[in-house]
């Protein structure tokens, strides 16, 4: 019987093949597991206590270690020491940070941010330093192949090691979430966020400071939570829903790599610089100070792509309503227009009776972020004065400035019309 040499909360075992731990009422086993490039890291998977009995017998229960709970404390300075009664389930990293050349991750950082290079800088240096820093969900997007995306990610992945795990949809949405929910980076490669329901755990997970994390045959752990989210998918313009308030993203579209930096050793020489690149950003300052409770302040992120983003996020009676109401202002010369949801669509939607008026309400209140008024409201043009009903009001400098399509001055007045 081999009997495992624990090293207290950490993933780094000095033995030939598992250890296994008690943590609160739960039985875990560390493995050792062979990666695609054939490098060697271990991993944690849950183990039933009968399993452990069948392989070692009821006495080695004895000899596996105990724990209390787990904990989720970062610590990329290694200067955290864990109560030894606790289980960090962050990685400590082992990089030794010395004074070098970084030119090919300059070269990449620079391709990815372009001409926020210096707020990429940031991002990548407020994750270190402050890991427990909220920050926006960063989103790389293109149509294109060969834009180095994906080399991004795994070089991520080299400097915070088995602190970032790349994820699918499936994972995502999935109600088994310990294999990330205590990552400080998760990464969702080729992702398109369809699901609405994919869409709210992405943007929950994006502010909140506690999970659960659940796993097969386990009870779940409550631990902290500072996970930074990251996007990488082919679909620009519709790969997430984001209306014109939401805040929560960072879009970037990445260019195909040019000719001149073509590296087919790029990974290598990557991984090469890592210690170089630790050594420069221990020692930077922030060219940024913090301005929302995501550091950043929305303007520093804007970004075409984001804008794009929230436009294709609409649905098709969006359009279909914003063309008719800058109609309907363009000839009417109304300053602004009060109507229920029902007589919109009898009225400027005559023609669009796939919709009902419980569906346009939606629409009107997350799409357009109206909500209506009720109560006895003035109406002319579409049934009569003195109206009763749950209304919505429209300004026509929303949709067609002060002028009309004849470049006559809109009525200013308090009037409905």
């Amino acid at each position: 019987m081999v009997v495992p040499v624990w090293q207290p909360a950490c993933f780094y075992f000095y033995t030939t093949n598992m250890n296994i731990a008690r943590i609160g009422d739960d039985f875990f086993k560390f493995a050792e597991v062979v990666t695609a490039d054939r490098s060697r890291v271990v991993k944690m998977f849950g183990m039933k206590r009968q399993t452990i009995i069948d392989d070692f017998g009821v006495g080695f229960l004895k000899t596996v270690p105990k724990f209390q709970a787990f904990i989720n404390v970062p610590d990329n300075y290694g200067d955290f020491k864990v109560p030894p009664d606790m289980y960090n389930l962050y990685h400590k990293l082992d990089h030794q940070p010395k004074r070098g050349q970084w030119k090919w991750t300059e070269i990449l950082l620079r391709h990815i941010f372009g001409d926020q290079y210096e707020l990429g800088l940031d991002y990548i240096q407020l994750i270190y330093d402050q890991p427990l820093q909220l920050l926006p969900v960063l989103s790389l997007v293109s149509k294109e192949n060969q834009t180095g995306k994906t080399t991004f990610l795994n070089w991520l992945n080299l400097l915070f090691k088995d602190n970032m795990i790349i994820i699918g949809n499936q994972e995502l949405t999935s109600q088994f979430n310990f294999i990330y929910g205590y990552k400080l980076i998760i990464a969702l490669e080729e992702s398109r966020i369809e699901r609405s329901s994919a869409q709210e755990k992405l943007k929950a997970l994006a502010t909140q400071k506690k999970i659960s994390l659940n796993d097969k045959f386990q009870r779940s752990h409550t631990v902290d939570f500072f996970g930074k989210l990251i996007l990488a998918s082919n679909h620009e313009d519709n790969f997430i829903s984001a209306n014109k308030y939401d805040i929560r993203y960072w879009v970037r579209k990445i260019p195909v790599i040019p000719d001149e930096n073509i590296n087919y050793n790029f990974e290598a020489d990557l991984k090469n610089e890592i210690d170089a690149f630790v050594y420069f950003l221990r020692g930077r300052e922030l060219s940024t100070k913090k301005e929302s409770r995501a550091w950043f302040s929305t303007d520093l992120i804007k970004t075409e792509a984001l804008e794009m983003v929230r436009e294709q996020s609409h649905t098709p009676l969006y359009f279909d309503l914003v063309e008719a109401l800058t109609d309907y202002f363009s000839t009417s010369r109304q300053s602004q227009l009060k109507a229920t949801a029902k007589q919109l669509l009898e009225r400027l939607l005559p023609k669009n009776n796939q919709y009902n008026s419980k569906y346009l309400g939606k629409v009107l209140k997350d799409e357009f972020l109206l909500q209506y008024q009720h109560g006895r409201y003035d109406e002319i043009h579409f049934t009569s004065l003195n109206a009763v009903g749950r209304y919505y009001t429209f300004k026509a400098a929303d949709y067609v400035g002060d002028k009309d399509e004849f470049g006559m001055e809109i009525q200013s007045d308090d009037s409905p019309f």
